[in-house]
């Protein structure tokens, strides 16, 4: 039985493919990159995503591109979990849609592994971790000294 085993190191905008040494690089973003995770119903794609503002899908063994997804700002953090099918959770960090605003807003959004997107909701600051229940039941941001929890759903908007 064969058993092989990688890891997967961001570096800038590029990940690095590892065995017991470097076997590729992916040039996956034209910024850093925020968080990575495998493909959670294929462990032979790679999910990346970046302060370029795309979450993008990777073939690691080819090192082919998949597909990317486009969000209004910045990616700061993604996870995923399972509903009724696979989906990522990531908080963005854009710039305010009022008129006249100089600030910037955060906010999380539900996408499905086809890349519709749904906004979840704003946070007041921008967030230092978003964590997901190990039954997919809640999401939770933490942002400066709160924490806002979301109780997913498979067929409704969720709310904080």
């Amino acid at each position: 039985m064969l058993i092989c085993r990688f890891y997967f190191m961001a570096a800038g905008g590029s990940v690095q493919v590892y065995s017991t040494k470097r076997l590729s690089t992916i040039p996956a973003h034209r910024k850093p990159i925020t968080a990575m995770m495998l493909h959670p119903s294929n462990p032979l794609h790679l999910i990346t995503s970046s302060s370029d503002g795309t979450i993008r899908i990777w073939d690691w063994v080819e090192g082919r591109h998949i597909k990317t997804i486009t969000l209004p700002g910045p990616v700061l953090q993604m996870v995923s979990g399972r509903l009724d099918k696979w989906y990522m959770f990531c908080t963005t960090d854009a710039p305010s849609a009022k008129k006249n605003s100089i600030g910037r807003q955060q906010a999380i959004y539900r996408i499905d592994l086809a890349g519709r997107q749904v906004k979840m909701g704003k946070l007041s600051a921008t967030p230092t971790s978003l964590l997901i229940s190990p039954s997919s039941t809640y999401l939770v941001a933490l942002a400066a000294n709160k924490a806002y929890a979301y109780r997913l759903s498979k067929d409704t908007k969720s709310k904080p």
